[in-house]
Parts: C-alpha cells; structure tokens; sequence
C-alpha cells in the first residue's frame, strides 16, 4: 500500500467504528451511563492532571469532562504556557468551582516533569487521576527515508512522555492512596500503517504500560483507553472522513473509567489481543456483560492476576517439586494448593486461572454482600476479588436452588459444581459435600484450595511448606520454592481461615498457623539444621514425619514452615545462613541464637500464632526475652515421643519450647501438647524471687519488682527473696563442703557439651569417610565439641552426680514438693544489659560457667515461662533516636505445672488490667504503654 493512499476507499463512513464494534449499540457522543454531569461519576475533591490540555481531546474532552464531574482542580500540562493560561482562564469563567493550574512541561523532559510534579506536590500535596494524553505523531515516510531524529521524537513523547509522567504520579500517589492512570492509546497499535511506524509502536507499547502499572501497584488503576476517532490536528488523512467521534465521548468515558464499576478492567489487558483496552464508542451496559463474560468464560488468565507461572524446583539440594502455580490478585501473591477438589459444570478455556468464591446456594441467594463483607473481614487470605466470581455448591439433602447463572442480581457470573452423587468414592463424595465456603481459583474447569503467599521480609524460615494433602492426613509435605515478587525473600503460603471449622474435640487446634524449626522432621521436606555440609550428607528429604509435629497436624493445625535455628542448634556466627532478623526496636537487635527463626516468626509476623522450637541453655526462653513474645520450655518428658524424628543438640537438657504472642493461645496449646494431670494443679503457696540474678539497673529492678507485686497481690502472699548461694551455704547438702558456684562451676556446661559431642559422633563420622575430611562447623559448635570430646565418661559421671547432688537439694531446700503446685521460683529475665546489634561481631566463645538463669530449668527438668510485660528506652546507634525493646520476667514451676503458670500468669494479668498479649513488629506494647499495679 502506498503512503498516503486510502486503504478504505469507497468503504462507508461508519466502517472504522463497526469494525471494532463488540457491543450491538455504538455511540459517538457522550451517552447516560457515562455523561460527567450524572452524580453517580462525580469527581468532587479530586486533584486530576491532563497532558497534551491546550488543544483537542485534551481541552475538549478530558478537561471540560472532569471540570464538568465537579473535579476540585485540574493540572493543565503542555509545552506552551500561553496556550495553557488561555484555556485556563476560559474554562474558569464556565467551571468557577474548579480551579485550573496551568503548568507548561516539556513531558519527554525528565528534569521538566520533575519540577511539575515539585509544583503539583507543593500545591496540592497529592493527585488522584493522570490523564497520559499528550501524542506526536509521524512525518509520513517510510522508515527507509524517514529523519530517525523525527521518528525517535514521536516515541519519545508518546511512550517516554507517558513513563516519566508516570514515575512522577506513582511517587506523588505513594503505595497507599487509591488512583488511577488512563493512557490515551489508539487502535492504530494494533496496525501496520506505512508512514506511521513511531506512532503505531508507541501506542501499542503505552497499552503494555497499563498493565505493569496495575501489576506493581495495588493501590493504583490504570486503563489504556482508544478514545474513538476523533477529529484532531494529528488525524491521518484518509481517516477524517470516519472522524464522526466528539472530544466528549472520550472525556466521559474517562471519568467512568475512574469508578468502581469500571474497577475489573484494571490492567487492560484482559483482551489485549483484540482491542488492547476500552473502546469510547462501546455501550457501556453491554460492554460490562460481554467483557466479563470474556473475562470468565474464554481468556487464559484473570484481569487482575498478571503473573500466572508454575513454581520451579528447587535448587537445594534433596527437594523435589511439583509444578505449583502461584497468581498475583490485586498485588499480593496467591499459590493454588494442587490437589484439584472438584469441576464446575460450565465448559470454559482449559488454560484459564480465575479467582472465585464458593459458596452454598442459600448462601448466594440470601444476604450474599453481607457473607462477602465477613470473609473479608475474617479471612486474611480472602479478598473483594475473589467475590467478584461465584461457584455454586448444591446443599447437603437438598435440590440446588434456582440462580441465574450468567449475571445473577448482584451482577456476578455464577458457576455451577458438578454433583458427586453416585462417585464412587464415598470418601470423595462426602469431602465434596463438607467444602467450605470461601475463596479458591479454577484452573480450566478444576477447582483449587487458594494459598496466600506472605514474604518472609526477616529471613525466618528455612522454607515454607504445604502439605500434599489438605485433610490432614500423614501425606507428607512438600518445600516451596516460591520467592516474593522482587525475588528477595522467600514466600510462605498460609490456607484461607474460612477452610477450617471452629476447633473441637477431635481438631482442637483447627486452622492454626504453626511453624516449627528445622530440626524437626516433615516428610518429603529436607532437614538443614543450618549447617552446609549436614545438607551435603544428607541431602535427601526425611522419610518421615516428628511424632510431635504428627500430632499438631492431626489435631488440626497448620504446619507453615521450618524456622532457623543456629548451627546444630548451638552456633552462634550465622555462617552457612543468614541470621533472621529481629523486628523489635530499631530492627537491627541481634535475633540470637538456636531457635532465632522462631522468635523472629512469631514477633514479626500477624499471620502466624505459634512457633515450636527447641530449649536446651538456649532456645525460645532467649528468644522470649530478645524477641517480646511468651515463650515455654516445657517439663522434661512432658511431651511424649518428643525425640521421635527431632535432632537435639544434648538428649539430657533439650526439651520442646513453645511460643505465642498471646498468652490465652499459648494456655491453649500448652493444654493440648503437654502431658500433665487431667486435674489443673492449685495456685502456688508460696513465691520465691531470686537475687542472685536481680537487674543491675535500678530501672529493670523496679520493673522486676512490679511483676513480682502483680502475683503477690493475686495470689495474697509475699514474696521470700533470697539468694541461692546464701541458701546453699545456709543448708549443703551432706558432705559438701563448697560454695554452690564452686561445686556448679563446670558440672553445667560440660555435661551439656558431651551430650553435644556425642550428639554428632556419627555425622562426622560419616561426613569423614564420604568425603575425607572433617565437616565444616562454626567457631561455637566446634568449641563446645572440643570441650565434649575432652570429657571422659568417668568425667561425665562425675558432673551427673553434681548435678543430681543440686537437683535434689533444690527441690527439698526451695522448692519443696508438698501437695501440688507448692512453690514458684521469680528468676529476673530482662534484656542483655548492654544492648546487642546484629552487626555487632561474635565474641569468641566461651566456658559458661556455674548456674546462669538460663541453666536451672534444664539442670532441674522444670518448665519455665518467661513473660514480656514492658518495655524499656535505649538509644539506638542505628536510627540516632530512643527505640523501645521488650522487657521480661520468668518464673520456673514444679515439675508438670507449665499449664498452671499460663492460667497463674493470665489470671494475674487480667486482674490487674495488664496486657497479656503483645503485637507484632517494632512495638511488642503500644507506645507509652506502661503496666500500672493498683495498691488497695
């Protein structure tokens, strides 16, 4: 075809329309349903910014459309500031309620576009619509004879005008408040017109920004709108005679495209390869039904759902994957669990992944925005998106109820499952029949349970997991390899909360989110223990599952990661990984060691409720007290089968450790995974406050000393303070003749590090012969070792039998058993007195001589609750400010009361009014907030 002939001659002139047409009516004019004057499109209080405002569809259309919804102010932007004050001025005296700004901007100009947005900020604060309509089009040669210097100019405006237009609205708009952009593209993108190669390219690309603005920003809509053909200055030549579209049409429609009815068309390309976006002369009421019906019934992917990939395997070594797909719906990232769970009756594109809400029939007929608003509500997976699409599941014993299935009242679509009477499988039928209501995706015509992917911003886990079977059975589980959408942290899918019923006595624990650390087993998933060459031995998934993470599972929870834990449970460097982060304070705390993935879960994450982990010298009571959340370590042997599928680093001190930003949930699960007497123990007679670890600050002390009068005051009697030195040598035991720190001086930690030692004989064993060399520990591990192999059994004996010497001094001399639940023991608990930064260097390890706080429950086999309650001021190196971290107390119970301390604790709690539970993230109490203890 030669440049400059008409490729449409003797075609009549409402051909260009007809043939673009997928509505039966098509209008050229502004029509009701998008008439700017109509209340239902008014753009009262809103800041709008139009490019290209001087002239044609800019001033005709855009600008006159939303100064006539009643728009607060308009950002007129074009070269010529003459021009611009010009249309300012007219359009006032006929728009005085809104006031026009006129601002002359070269867009393709970054330095230019950076001052109008300085200029738009310091008017105005904010925007609400960008309006991209500024264009330049081709000189009409071909790209052989073409001036490059004018091709380039075209895409330069049309296309980089547009992007820096862009970048300088997301910046002003932020990630929170709501907005939109309409890019004014054009069908000429989707052509090939000699002479308009600039033009064509531009336009087509500029439809492809639409959709990367709605895919990275969830807070903002943009839309590529074909304003209709328009007589402009710019018009093709053998195009004018077609031009019958007024500058109103494309102005009203742009203002309908800034309402919620036009919302499912965020993206615009949801039909990119028949339109690339919304056409002006579409009717708008049968546009609506025939898009969604595309959008439902015939496209390979959802509106809003840009990414649509299988999860690839993983590259560590051992887990194998299947192919899991994960979808982006409205800017946070969802996984379909893969086990298919039913097929909708309706025949629809086999590739097509949609967003949708089961739900009863009764339930879609009856108060259907109400059921929405609660799951909403409820459910932090759930979202409006999901609802915007239903599945109808037929009732248990009843006929369906009649539902308009093609755009019922509420102008949703509505599917229909396919009945399972008469499968086979009556364990099929009757899962079929017990699905919850709630969200989930249809992948083709298949059903699937929808995951939500939450970032792991601290570095917590190990790897989050999925269960391959989503009715709690002993399926296994598999690792997910999945990473947020920038690829910098891994993701961790939890299940809708509306997929599980209200706990009872057969599922107590259903639908809670657990995570447990990486020592444990998961069948089908890879243990780490934190540790290079642990994986390079073994680096095959676990045949099996923990007796006690079995359990958890059985009882109905959700098992949504392996935390980290320190080296062997024991290290202290982070060497092989990298340690989690801290979320308290300034956010650069040291996180600790051992069960440091835990802590880090729990206190910085409001999805999940619980972590379980391990305690030996070190674990969640140390992460308590960094991270400010309750944590238990659990009387010895209190937990059954507990080493069944559970590596410890010492099999005489480890016992499982439980933690929870709620001390009511903590009393709950404690409850369920603690063996105790099926009688609640009596409330103690009798405190004891230990002085031999009181604070060193008069501060922490008077602090310690609230929580000390809290208890006293709920349970009527005063605390004995006393030191144990001075209690040993007050009462030895018989034949001893030594201080209490003499004779505990080495017993402790050496005990510890030959468990230790032994511990991991046959791995480095092993390791040797697969590789010839000895594996690669860090500097603590292979300390502590070093003390374990210089330790002979005899050496060993002796230091058991100073240990057994102390334990059953302690129990006769402080705490005495006499009738259940005598005595509780207060040991202060509070922060490290010099505060602890991550990027602080180790300390070269060390002998932990004697009885620390931290080494009577392992020694005595008690459980040991500590107790965040306050918080304290220090001055953070890393913001220059005073932050807040939390501040803890602790208590040891006799042997089987750790149930007994949650209800002591609470109960004292409540009576006071004191808080007993604390948030995620920074802050573990609001600002200010300060624990009062009323005297009476």
């Amino acid at each position: 075809m030669a440049i400059g002939s008409d490729p449409l001659q003797g075609l009549p002139d409402d051909y260009v329309i007809k043939s673009q047409a997928f509505t039966k009516e098509l209008y050229r004019d502004v029509y009701p349903a998008i008439d700017p004057s109509n209340a239902a499109l008014s753009q009262d209080g809103k800041i709008v910014i139009v490019t290209g405002a001087s002239k044609g569809i800019g001033k005709k259309g855009f600008v006159r459309s939303f100064a006539t919804a009643g728009a607060k102010a308009i950002v007129l932007v074009a070269r010529s500031f003459e021009q611009l004050q010009e249309t300012a001025e007219e359009l006032s005296r006929e728009f005085p309620k809104t006031k026009f700004l006129p601002a002359a901007c070269n867009v393709k100009d970054e330095a230019s576009v950076k001052r109008l947005f300085d200029k738009i900020r310091e008017e105005y604060g904010t925007a609400d619509v960008l309006v991209n309509n500024a264009g330049a089009t081709d000189e009409g040669k071909p790209l052989r004879s073409a001036s490059i210097a004018n091709v380039w100019d075209g895409i330069e405006v049309n296309l980089k005008g547009a992007l820096l237009m862009v970048h300088g609205f997301l910046s002003l708009v932020g990630t929170t408040k709501q907005a939109t952009v309409i890019n004014v593209t054009s069908a000429m993108g989707f052509v090939v017109s000699p002479g308009k190669a600039s033009y064509s390219l531009s336009k087509l690309a500029l439809t492809h920004l639409s959709g990367y603005i709605a895919a990275e920003n969830p807070n903002v809509r943009a839309f590529s709108l074909h304003p209709g053909t328009i007589l402009t200055d710019i018009t093709t030549e053998w195009l004018v005679r077609f031009s019958k579209d007024t500058p109103a049409l494309a102005g009203g429609t742009a203002v309908w495209l800034t309402t919620e009815e036009a919302a499912f068309l965020n993206g615009s390309n949801h039909n990119v390869n028949i339109t690339g976006g919304y056409i002006s002369n579409f009717t708008m009421i049968e546009y609506l039904s025939w898009a969604r019906d595309m959008l439902q019934k015939q496209l390979p992917s959802y509106a809003h759902s840009h990414l649509s990939t299988p999860n690839q395997p993983s590259s560590t070594p051992g887990i194998k994957m299947k192919n899991l797909f994960t979808v982006v719906i409205a800017g946070s990232q969802y996984l379909l669990h893969p086990q298919k769970l039913g097929t909708i009756e309706e025949t629809i594109n086999p590739d097509a992944l949609i967003p949708v809400t089961l739900l009863t029939s009764s339930e879609i007929n009856s108060d259907l925005e109400g059921i929405l608003d609660l799951f909403a509500t409820v459910d932090d997976v759930f979202q409006p998106d999901f609802g915007s699409i239903l599945v109808e599941k037929p009732e248990k014993n009843q006929q369906a109820i009649v539902v308009n299935h093609d755009l019922d009242s509420h102008g949703r679509s509505v599917f229909t499952l396919q009945s399972t009477t008469g499968a086979e499988d009556e364990a099929q039928a009757a899962a079929f029949e017990d699905l919850p209501s709630g969200p989930y995706f249809l992948h083709g015509p298949n059903l699937y349970q929808a995951w939500r992917l939450y970032d792991d911003v601290l570095d917590a886990f190990t790897f989050g997991v999925i269960p391959n079977s989503i009715n709690g059975s002993d399926d296994g589980f598999e690792a997910l390899s999945s990473l947020s959408d920038d690829g910098a942290h891994r993701s961790i899918a939890v299940p809708s909360r509306l997929y599980h019923p209200a706990p009872s006595i057969r599922r107590p624990l259903s639908g809670v989110r657990i995570s447990i650390t990486d020592a444990v087993s998961l069948q089908g998933v890879q243990t780490t223990m934190s540790s290079r060459a642990w994986t390079q031995l073994y680096g095959t998934e676990d045949p099996g599952t923990a007796k006690f993470a079995q359990r958890l599972v059985d009882m109905g929870a959700i098992i949504v990661g392996k935390t980290k834990s320190s080296q062997l449970d024991s290290g202290r460097e982070w060497v092989d990984v990298e340690a989690p982060w801290n979320p308290r304070g300034d956010g650069y705390q040291s996180s600790g060691g051992s069960a440091a993935g835990a802590g880090a879960g729990v206190s910085g994450y409001e999805w999940m409720e619980h972590a379980v982990a391990a305690d030996s010298f070190e674990g969640v009571r140390e992460q308590g007290r960094l991270h400010g959340v309750y944590s238990l370590r659990t009387s010895a042997f209190a937990v059954p089968q507990l080493r069944s599928g559970w590596k410890f680093d010492s099999e005489t001190f480890a016992a499982a450790g439980l933690m929870s930003r709620n001390l009511h949930d903590l009393l709950s699960l404690a409850r369920l995974t603690v063996n105790t007497s099926s009688i609640d123990k009596a409330y103690p007679k009798r405190i004891i406050y230990l002085q031999d670890y009181a604070p060193a600050s008069e501060d922490d002390q008077s602090l310690d000393d609230m929580f000390v009068a809290v208890l006293e005051k709920f349970l009527g009697i005063k605390a004995d303070r006393m030191r144990l030195s001075e209690a040993w040598d007050a009462n030895p035991p018989n034949d001893t003749k030594r201080s209490l720190e003499e004779y505990m001086r080495e017993a402790p930690f050496s005990s510890f590090c030959y468990d230790f030692y032994h511990e991991y004989a046959e791995f480095r064993s092993q390791y040797k012969d697969k590789f010839g060399r000895q594996p690669y520990v860090e500097a603590t591990p292979r300390f502590r070792w070093g003390i374990g192999e210089g330790e002979s059994a005899q050496d060993y004996g002796h230091h058991r039998a100073r240990i057994e010497v102390f334990r059953q001094w302690f129990n006769e001399t402080i705490m005495p058993v006499v009738g259940d639940s005598e005595t509780i023991v207060i040991v202060p608990f509070g922060p490290p007195a010099t505060v602890q930064y991550r990027d602080d260097l180790p300390p070269p390890p060390s002998v932990i001589n004697g009885l620390g706080p931290e080494a009577l429950a392992p020694l005595l086999g008690l459980p040991h609750l500590v107790v965040p309650f306050a918080q304290t001021r220090y001055y953070s190196r890393v913001t220059d400010q005073d932050e807040d971290r939390p501040f803890s107390s602790s208590i040891l119970g006799p042997h089987g009361s750790d149930v007994m301390l949650l209800q002591l604790v609470k109960a004292a709690f409540d009576r006071a009014k004191w808080r007993s539970w604390v948030g995620p993230g920074r802050l573990a109490f609001p600002q200010g907030y300060e624990p009062e203890l009323k005297r009476t």
